[in-house]
């Protein structure tokens, strides 16, 4: 069976009858070319990815798609729940309190992150490192095949504050639950154990520090007063601290306030001051030396190295052969192979001992700078409330000071000497305090701990999900999105010819008309669809009688009698035009129209007209037949056919031999006009020897199905071989859209 040129996309109606029918005289006059205007534009006719285009796309492989989707959908779904291992959460309850809790002195809190910062405490490298070294986690599927474990755990270990509580929830999931109660409670127990040891060496400095100023500032108040009491034995005659102990001065001090809020002020600095550095000698004392089993993480790091591993291997094996060597040689000591082999381990030993150095130190830097790092955030802070602290005691000072030089001067050997007790006395009272925060802090160390543990984690009893039907959804959604999605993106490379503004863009021409899609036949009772599809043909035949009267009508075409119809490939409807085009001329001319069926390798024209394909036109060429005999003149009155006939030479030969031109020079003194079907540009090259032969080509494209650039490439073709191709025809338009946007205009029969 031959190829039909209109098929799949445009199935043909042509029968002999209906041929005979649109053959006949039309009652009503060509209608005005409102398909046929090349200045209408397509809405979107970009080759960007337009709603237009993506839904061109999806309807044109929507049948292939779909399926292939589901199946994707269904496929993914099941490799997801083939794959899926149930996750077991196991939680700890950590209770942080707002405010620390007290014996005797409440302590306000001094730190409002102070709950982020045991978060952060507890996905510390200080806090994990040990968990999972310890012996009863190192070796659990979860962490076996980690190659940096302590980065892995801190990913995988969920810290979340429940709600407005004092609560934190330490989280681990796993596929195990007793393996994940196991990892969270180690975790939970460590952080506890570091925190009691860091508070508690904290605290202890802080009181050293305290205690040595105080003996300090014991020296200092005491020369004070044997100075004060010298000079006012000297001025005054009397002991000025006798009332003084036994219950107050002679009259009160007239600086007592200010004087009270300059000593809170400096013993608060003291204390902060006192707190930071202890802080800054902590690393000494508790830093990097308190990380336990220093030494042998250290080792166990050198023993896990590749390299040393390598060298060790390397030389264990040398160190047997040697051995062997020995046992076997006469004289070790003068044996080349033996010396050979000792001096090779040697220099291995001096690699090994060097290499384990020089990752010794590495490891070390490198916890000595995690060490570091954890005491950052909490200096600062401790830096920023010692520079608040001073600035509100200077301020306090300079006012203080301020006060004094206002004091009457009348009376002032009498208030200097009140102002240096007051001095002794708020010197004193700094003392007092000072050793009254010692005593707070040695009470409240024996306090309950701000960071207690509510409740441990436990072995979960059920999966946090027992069946991924989120994760099933989202496979199945992207399994079936994937077809449309690949398709879009072929549509989006082979660019197909989607409306006649994307025609016109690519081939420079004017779209004259825009073919409507033959009906299909259908199985359906006659009464059902007769109506329908009577319409459909009217629309078909209008589309193609707009094309025509483009051609009859166009000033540059008034003197052109043949017209070659062409296309860049096969299954572009390109015959089917030819055919309708030259019923249409008969019938609106009523001269006599010859149809040529120039593509000689696959005809189709002899069978659209049900004639015999011989005689026809390539014997004509090859002078076998004369050109009257070939020619069928009983199909129509006015429409006669020349059919392709039976190719047994190259094509090549029969249109390059001058003899084309001949018939049509023939033809057109016989014939009103004459339409060349050609063979597909790209196909086969004597369909450029054709359309040079016409006066004007005509280049079809069906909406959908052609390529962008293989029309643009048939279209510069045509016009490097001199052709001259005058316009451009989209073929395959349905019947819905073309009546949509040029409507129904009926005419009436008698």
């Amino acid at each position: 069976m031959s190829r039909r040129d209109d098929e799949p996309h445009q199935p043909t109606f042509i029968t002999p009858a209906t041929n005979r029918a649109l053959a006949a005289p039309s009652s009503a006059a060509p209608r005005p070319m409102a398909a046929t205007s090349g200045a209408r534009r397509s809405v979107d006719s970009r080759q960007g990815m337009s709603p237009q285009f993506v839904l061109r796309s999806l309807r044109h492989w929507w049948m292939v798609a779909a399926p292939v989707g589901l199946a994707l959908a269904v496929a993914g779904a099941g490799v997801v729940w083939w794959l899926f291992e149930p996750i077991y959460l196991a939680k700890a309850w950590i209770q942080v309190r707002e405010t620390p809790p007290a014996l005797v002195f409440q302590v306000e809190s001094q730190s409002k992150g102070y709950v982020e910062t045991q978060k952060e405490m507890i996905r510390s490298a200080r806090v994990l490192r040990p968990v999972v070294d310890s012996a009863n986690i190192r070796n659990l599927p979860e962490l076996s095949e980690c190659e940096d474990r302590v980065s892995w755990l801190q990913d995988q270990i969920k810290l979340a504050s429940v709600g407005q509580s004092e609560f934190l929830g330490v989280e681990f999931g796993g596929p195990d639950p007793e393996n994940a109660a196991t990892i969270v409670n180690a975790v939970v127990a460590q952080y506890f154990s570091l925190l009691a040891e860091v508070n508690d060496e904290r605290v202890t400095r802080v009181i050293a520090l305290l205690d040595r100023e105080v003996t300090t500032r014991k020296g200092d108040v005491e020369q004070r007063r044997q100075a004060i009491q010298t000079k006012a034995i000297t001025e005054t005659g009397k002991d000025p601290f006798t009332k003084t102990l036994q219950g107050g001065a002679t009259w009160p001090h007239p600086l007592a306030e200010l004087q009270n809020k300059l000593t809170v002020a400096e013993v608060e600095r003291e204390v902060l001051e006192a707190e930071l550095k202890a802080l800054e000698e902590l690393p000494a004392q508790v830093g990097y030396p308190q990380v336990k089993n220093a030494d042998e993480k250290i080792s166990k790091a050198l023993q896990e190295n590749m390299e040393i591993r390598t060298l060790d291997y390397q030389i264990l094996t040398n160190q047997t052969k040697l051995r062997q060597m020995v046992g076997v040689s006469a004289d070790p000591s003068r044996d080349r192979r033996c010396l050979e082999l000792s001096n090779e381990i040697s220099r291995d030993q001096k690699q090994l001992g060097e290499l384990k150095k020089t990752l010794e130190e590495k490891c070390r830097a490198e916890l000595q700078k995690t060490a570091a790092a954890e005491r950052e955030n909490e200096l600062a802070r401790k830096t920023l409330e010692i520079e608040s602290g001073r600035r509100m005691e200077q301020a306090l000072r300079e006012r203080y000071e301020s006060e004094m030089k206002k004091v009457l001067p009348g009376i002032a050997d009498m208030v200097n000497l009140e102002f240096e007790q007051a001095e002794l006395a708020r010197a004193t009272d700094v003392l007092n305090r000072i050793e009254q925060r010692m005593v707070e802090l040695r009470t409240e160390r024996q306090a309950p701990a701000r960071v207690a543990l509510y409740d441990a984690a436990l072995p979960p009893q059920a999966p946090v999900e027992a069946v991924p039907y989120a994760r099933m959804g989202l496979a199945g959604v992207v399994g079936f999105c994937l077809p449309f999605v690949l398709v879009v993106g072929f549509e989006r490379m082979v660019r197909r010819i989607g409306d006649a503004g994307q025609l016109e863009k690519e081939t420079n021409l004017t779209v004259i008309g825009e073919i409507a899609r033959l009906p299909e036949r259908t199985r359906k009772p006659r009464a059902a669809t007769s109506n329908r599809t009577a319409q459909k043909l009217r629309l078909y035949e209008e589309s193609i009688d707009s094309m025509r009267t483009f051609l009859v009508l166009a000033e540059d075409l008034k003197y052109a009698k043949v017209f070659a119809v062409t296309s860049a490939t096969g299954h572009e409807g390109k015959t089917s035009v030819a055919a309708q085009l030259a019923l249409s001329l008969a019938r609106a001319s009523g001269k006599p129209t010859l149809l040529i069926d120039g593509d000689m390798r696959e005809p189709d024209l002899h069978e659209v007209f049900e004639v015999a394909r011989t005689p026809g036109l390539a014997e004509v060429l090859a002078g076998d037949c004369e050109l009257e005999s070939a020619i069928v003149p009983s199909w129509s009155p006015h429409v006669f056919l020349l059919p392709a006939g039976e190719l047994k030479t190259s094509p090549h030969q029969l249109v390059g031999n001058g003899a084309l031109r001949s018939v049509l020079e023939r033809t057109s003194r016989t014939y009103g006009y004459i339409v060349l079907d050609t063979p597909p540009i790209l196909s086969a090259a004597e369909s450029l020897v054709l359309a040079k032969a016409a006066d004007a080509s005509l280049i079809c494209a069906m909406q959908d199905v052609s390529r962008a650039g293989q029309v643009r490439n048939a279209c510069e073709r045509l016009v490097a071989a001199g052709c001259r191709p005058v316009a451009a025809v989209l073929n395959g338009v349905s019947p819905q859209g073309y009546g949509y946007r040029y409507g129904h205009y009926e005419h009436a029969t008698s």
